[in-house]
């Protein structure tokens, strides 16, 4: 190596360095000014002063009970809290003090303390705490904290954990920016199924044999119903019993189940454990019950595998994981390498790697199934309209089995078979074989749904009654503009949760997943030589939209439907993995390069238009997610007035 060539190496990784320390330093400037302004607010720092359930006086009129506190000992008082021993939903909680009454709301993230801010402080000798009768049990109120101090500041010393990852964002930035230029020089272009299939296959395994068995995406009712159907059980029974050796896998020692502590040692224990088929346990398997077996094909594979050689349930439970993989791997290659377009393939590529895409990947859930099979269907829809040959009808059914995947799988994802009316008409012979082939496609992907879903729900499986559905259904239909308000409720509660946990998986550094997200948006907003070629015409926008819109909602209705606790005003259980299968769509509709700036440098434009989403999304996140809601509390501002 030339010595120009390392003294460049050295200067870029020093640069490198000090940019680190530097937003590093900064970071902890930032954190330094926030808490001292926080002390000068009195949100933290404050000397706290508790009064214990001995001290507080209980009394009650017709309709409240009251809790009076007196001898606060002329302190200036700047908050004050009801801590709860455990967590008490849907209190109408104030306090009355001084002829006044203000409402008292849960703190930010738990329903263990009510609390009232008081912005320029108050001198009390005395207040009620008062709240409608039966919403509070007397047994659970544990006492009151007069100046609390909030809990969710961070640190301000340097962190080189921290300063780590910012110098690993920044140098593989720099990386891929000069690996960018040496292939634009030597005019080197590598396809990129071969960069996914190079990073899906280290990341994938790295995730399969790191994350240990445990419940999330529910892995547990998800092996054992892969492993019912496995047994030749296509329809959900207790009775058919499992493996005690398989339930026990994912037990704790007193019974209960799922062992969310289940640990690398806890892993080492159980990877010689015996299978013995024989010896069966009755057990549901929840709601993967109503799952299709299309659901687990791959995963059955593995899990079949494993069984034929007698491998311990770990061990199984690894083979699903890989074979699970390995299907996921395969048909985002085929997707990447059929879509006919560079930039959709980028497109494709990114979303098929996030950490969540491949996080679900490497477990044996059926969303890798889902999000895979999507993405495929897409890419060879894609592939048929802008081919220049015609349409036959061989294509049109292997479009239609790809649409049924999807939707076999879970029903609100049904709308990828409008991706059918997107292939132009001149592509096929005739009118009656474009009707026919509308006709095919619809055929394919419902039939098969409504005829296994008719086998499958035979069957018995035990879960958590949360609502009646039927009541759920008349109670959504009763009253639209509720609906708009249960709608724009959840977005307010839960858009940060859904947008951190679509992209960065559970335990993804928030960092990285800002990171993810701008490098989407650049693939989705830059410019293409080849941009005029693949365009959408307005039925096609039109379809794209409605695939978005219709996924997105069927998604938050079949939440508040089948799993929302009755009548509640914001849909439970929405998680952002959930999107996944339609985030490509909004991305194709998006990637027409509808925003438009005048400016010539396309490296500034597209990172101004980053910028410009990047801040939309941090606004809705800080906003929607409650900093409104203690903003207004905290001044005193009344917005009902």
């Amino acid at each position: 190596m030339k010595k120009e060539t390392v003294l460049k190496i050295l200067k870029a990784l020093a640069i490198i360095i000090i940019l680190s320390f530097v937003i590093e330093a900064l970071i902890v400037i930032y954190n330094v000014v926030i808490n001292k302004i926080y002390t000068k607010l009195h949100l933290i720092g404050n000397q706290t002063m508790e009064i214990s359930k001995d001290e507080m006086e209980f009394n009650e009129d017709e309709a409240n009970e009251i809790i009076k506190v007196k001898n606060t000992k002329n302190v200036k008082i700047y908050n004050v809290t009801l801590q709860m021993k455990d967590d008490n939903q849907d209190v109408y909680l104030r306090i009355i003090y001084n002829d006044q009454a203000k409402f008292m709301p849960k703190e930010n993230q738990n329903a263990t303390k009510f609390k009232v801010y008081f912005v320029k402080g108050i001198d009390l000798q005395e207040f009620e705490l008062n709240y409608p009768k039966t919403q509070i049990d007397m047994n659970n109120i544990d006492k009151i904290l007069i100046n609390d101090n909030i809990t969710y500041m961070p640190e301000i010393k340097f962190s080189f954990v921290q300063l780590a990852i910012i110098f690993i964002i920044l140098l593989t930035i720099y990386v891929l920016f000069k690996l960018y230029k040496l292939l634009q020089q030597k005019e080197i272009s590598i396809k990129k199924e071969k960069i996914f299939l190079v990073l899906a296959s280290i990341i994938g395994i790295a995730l399969m044999i790191v994350n240990i068995p445990q419940s999330r995406y529910d892995e547990h009712a998800h092996f054992w119903k892969a492993y019912e159907i496995s047994s030749g059980h296509i329809i959900s029974n207790p009775t058919n019993g499992l493996p005690k050796s398989v339930v026990e896998l994912f037990k704790r020692e007193d019974g209960s189940y799922p062992n969310k502590e289940f640990s690398y040692e806890t892993a080492k224990e159980k990877i010689n454990d015996e299978l013995n088929e024989n010896d069966k346990e009755v057990i549901s398997v929840g709601a993967s019950g109503s799952l299709t077996p299309i659901s687990y094909i791959p995963q059955l594979v593995g899990i079949t595998i494993g069984r034929l050689l007698k491998l311990s349930p770990l061990l199984i439970l690894y083979l699903g994981r890989l074979t699970n993989l390995i299907s996921y791997i395969a048909l985002i290659y085929i997707a990447i390498k059929i879509m006919p377009f560079e930039k959709w393939k980028a497109i494709i590529m990114i979303i098929a790697l996030f950490p969540m895409s491949m996080d679900l990947a490497a477990t044996v859930s059926p969303d890798a199934v889902i999000i895979s099979a999507t993405i495929l269907a897409i890419s060879y829809a894609m592939k048929l309209k802008f081919k220049d040959e015609k349409i036959n009808l061989k294509q049109i059914s292997l479009l239609g089995l790809l649409c049924m995947i999807p939707t076999v799988c879970k029903i609100v994802y049904f709308p990828i078979c409008l991706l059918v009316f997107m292939l132009p008409k001149d592509k096929f012979e005739s009118k009656l074989k474009r009707k026919l082939a509308w006709i095919i496609v619809l055929l394919i992907t419902f039939v098969p749904y409504f005829a296994l879903n008719s086998i499958v729900s035979a069957g018995v499986w035990d879960v958590q009654i949360r609502t009646n559905t039927m009541e759920q259904i008349w109670f959504t239909a009763s009253d639209v503009v509720r609906d708009v308000e249960t709608a724009t409720n959840t977005f307010y509660f839960k858009v940060s949760d859904i947008f951190n946990t679509m992209i960065g998986g559970w335990n993804t550094v928030p960092l990285l997943v800002v990171f993810i997200f701008m490098i989407l948006a650049l693939a989705v907003f830059t410019d293409n030589k080849e941009s005029s070629k693949y365009k959408f015409n307005k039925k096609d926008k039109i379809l794209l939209t409605l695939m978005v819109l219709i996924e997105s909602l069927g998604v938050i209705a079949a939440m508040y439907i089948t799993w929302t606790q009755a009548q509640l005003n914001y849909v439970e259980g929405v998680q952002g993995r959930y999107f996944l299968p339609i985030i490509p769509l909004l991305c194709l509709l998006l990637s027409s390069d509808k925003i438009k700036c005048n400016i010539k440098n396309k490296s500034i434009k597209y990172a101004i238009i980053t910028l410009i989403f990047f801040v939309i999304i941090c606004g809705c996140s800080v906003f929607l997610n409650g900093w409104a809601g203690q903003l207004t509390n905290y001044f005193d501002f009344n917005l009902s007035a």
